[in-house]
């Protein structure tokens, strides 16, 4: 029994149907520690379910691979009570709890996937302020020492879309130090930046409606991009860094 009581400890360390959804390379997180995935105002419906596909790869302290946790904040600042929490050993008192249908296992190479569809499902449109995190959730001690280190995560959150932020269109004249290549693409886009390290990127269709979304863990200042499943077309990129959010047009051939 790895059960604790951890409300309020939560430390900071991105279509037929309505999705969203993130890819993470790679994640390593600390217990009770969690990671942005959508902040206030970036995901308007209501979300009706969750599903997660992740490996874990190494861990410290008996994290299993189905301690990678989706949380549900009311805001951006970690207090009040969680609306959701799918995933993890531990309790952080949200509204709504729920668990991976596998996964419960510390051994290196354990799969977790699967879906949770929410009882109460939670309306994004009308909480603009709502955020989604990602982490580990489960802490084996007050402060925490254990840590999970998830490869090839993908989230994907239905009933909800992701919007496009305003950015800055990158041009040749824009002056902003950000590179991506090849454009026309064929199968793997390049984005690379020269004074600033990145967040996130987002691709989307020309309406605007976010198509996908890949996390930078380490936050590096380049970063690739498999666009092979895109349809030919237009799309556009959108890059976010340390140092704001900028947007470039490209074409999948």
């Amino acid at each position: 029994m790895r059960k604790i009581l951890l409300t309020g400890l939560i430390a900071i360390s991105s279509m037929v149907f309505s999705q969203a959804t993130t890819n993470i390379a790679t994640a390593t997180y600390t217990g009770a520690s969690f990671g942005i995935l959508y902040n206030g105002a970036q995901l308007s419906g209501t979300l009706t379910s969750a599903t997660i596909n992740a490996t874990l790869s190494a861990q410290t302290g008996t994290t299993w691979a189905n301690d990678l946790t989706i949380m549900v904040l009311p805001t951006s600042a970690i207090t009040g009570t969680p609306l959701l929490q799918v995933g993890g050993d531990s309790n952080f008192g949200a509204t709504e709890t729920g668990a991976w249908p596998n996964g419960g296992a510390s051994t290196a190479g354990t799969v977790v996937n699967g879906s949770y569809s929410l009882t109460t499902p939670i309306n994004f449109t009308a909480n603009p302020a709502y955020t989604v995190r990602i982490g580990n959730g489960y802490a084996n001690a007050n402060p925490p020492t254990n840590s999970g280190t998830w490869t090839n995560i993908t989230v994907t959150l239905t009933g909800v879309t992701a919007s496009v932020l305003g950015t800055t269109e990158i041009t040749a004249k824009s002056g902003v130090n950000v590179s991506v290549y090849p454009n026309p693409v064929v199968d793997v886009l390049n984005v690379m930046t020269k004074d600033s390290r990145i967040n996130l990127v987002s691709i989307t269709d020309i309406s605007g409606k976010a198509i996908k979304t890949v996390l930078s863990s380490d936050k590096k200042n380049e970063i690739s991009i498999d666009v092979t499943e895109l349809t030919a077309g237009n799309y556009l990129l959108i890059i976010d860094s340390e140092k704001g959010k900028f947007s470039k047009k490209f074409i999948k051939k």
